[in-house]
């Protein structure tokens, strides 16, 4: 308002600069925060691999498996730096678009101040104000629209959060699934757990050879269960609790004797939900 009232011409000014400064940031800040969210998302495998490599370093160098580790480490590395480098490079696009503004509005003050002093009379100590006032809103207003994108930048950890709690399924005290066949340790169908039962009541298990698993309400089977050394499972669905969506999907497995088998996926795929279904 003083800049305006000691050059009333400003506003002229102010107008068209104030629209550069939104649009600037309203292109900064949704560039920004997909940027920022892809570096957020780089940051959870470089943890685990850190993690994993860290626990398993014997077996890696046993297996001479170093090589490759070290290979996998260096693409998530490299994946995570070009994420932080695009936030750096996004930020210095900002930074120096706003500079360009700040110097516009120094410079209409500094020729309109003289266009005033050939036309009409004007107070050089209002000139000076004037100028020192533009100097100071330039500053502030760099520092909104700079604290504006970031704040919004920032709520992507808070948007992961919220992700991991909502999306990702977790242990319950309840736990029901609904199979078409678990085989060797049975075979389940609509069955329901609980920290009290095992596998609950609903639905019927049944042993290699046929016999009925369930007596009253309880799991109570042969001394010649199980009859198969193998685990098979056949349109298996898990779920932790009735309004949560389902942790495993139709899962088909068999496991046969004596193999050994890795289960691999990404946090929340369902690796221990295949063995709470399993052993619960």
């Amino acid at each position: 308002a003083l800049t305006v009232y000691g050059l009333p011409w400003m506003i002229l000014v102010y107008i068209p600069v104030a629209m550069c400064y939104y649009s600037l940031q309203n292109y900064y800040r949704y560039t920004s925060r997909d940027v920022r969210r892809i570096y957020a998302l780089s940051l959870s495998p470089m943890y685990a691999h850190f993690s994993q490599s860290l626990s398993g370093l014997s077996t890696i160098r046993a297996m001479r498996a170093v090589n490759s580790f070290s290979s996998s480490w260096e693409r998530l590395v490299e994946c995570n730096q070009r994420a932080q480098f695009s936030l750096q490079a996004i930020s210095q696009w900002l930074n120096l678009r706003l500079q360009l503004l700040g110097v516009l509005v120094l410079g209409c003050v500094a020729a309109l101040a003289l266009l005033q002093h050939h036309t009409m009379a004007i107070n050089p100590g209002i000139v000076g104000l004037v100028i020192s006032y533009a100097l100071t809103i330039n500053g502030f207003l760099n520092s909104v629209v700079t604290s504006f994108t970031d704040t919004e930048r920032e709520l992507i950890s808070v948007e992961r959060l919220n992700q991991y709690i909502e999306d990702v399924p977790q242990d319950g005290s309840r736990l029901s699934f609904n199979t078409a066949g678990v085989g060797g340790l049975g075979e389940y169908g609509g069955v329901e757990a609980d920290e009290e039962a095992a596998y609950g009541v609903l639905g019927e298990a049944t042993g290699g050879g046929g016999e009925n698993l369930y007596s009253n309400g309880t799991l109570n089977p042969g001394p010649g269960w199980p009859n198969h050394n193998t685990i098979r499972f056949e349109g298996v669905y898990l779920k932790y609790q009735q309004h949560n969506p389902y942790a495993l999907r139709n899962i088909n497995l068999r496991v046969g004797a004596n193999e050994k088998i890795g289960i691999l996926g990404r946090t929340g795929a369902g690796k221990s939900s295949i063995f709470s279904a399993l052993f619960r």
